[in-house]
């Protein structure tokens, strides 16, 4: 007997063993920071690139992901003409840094590096409001797939 179907003359019954969760930014759990202390970083030469001086390590969704100290970022690449939009904040915050090593890496699928971004803004010490977390998030969310897919052509 098929376990969604109840009886086989009524119509199919959706239980609870059949229903297949699918997380989304309203139900996302809060990052919880393992690494204690202030983001210490410090430009590189270029002034485009800053280097990770002390490890980031956060749990999402089960997962313990690291940000190793040494690492580069660029931190948010926004646009010039519309970074006036985005907070200071927002654009040189932990969420950028591991937005920037998980698609680098791809430890996580692109969905969950931006998730995790989305989130980080939320719990950043100075936290980012909902309208332009969201903007930022739209932003991975529509035009990260180029950067997703360069580090992942790199890779083969």
């Amino acid at each position: 007997m098929n376990p969604i179907v109840s009886n086989p003359v009524s119509p199919p019954t959706v239980t609870a063993a059949t229903v297949v969760s699918v997380p989304t930014l309203a139900k996302v759990p809060p990052p919880r920071p393992v690494s204690s202390g202030r983001l210490v970083v410090s430009p590189l030469p270029d002034g485009n690139f800053w280097q990770v001086e002390k490890n980031l390590v956060v749990e999402f969704y089960g997962l313990r992901l690291a940000v190793r100290r040494g690492e580069i970022t660029d931190f948010a690449s926004v646009p010039r003409i519309i970074a006036w939009l985005f907070p200071k904040r927002a654009i040189f915050s932990v969420a950028s840094i591991f937005h920037d090593h998980l698609y680098r890496t791809g430890e996580t699928s692109k969905w969950m590096a931006d998730a995790l971004f989305f989130s980080l803004l939320r719990y950043e010490p100075d936290p980012v409001g909902w309208c332009c977390r969201s903007l930022m998030w739209v932003g991975v969310w529509a035009f990260g797939w180029f950067a997703w897919w360069k580090h992942r052509r790199n890779e083969a």
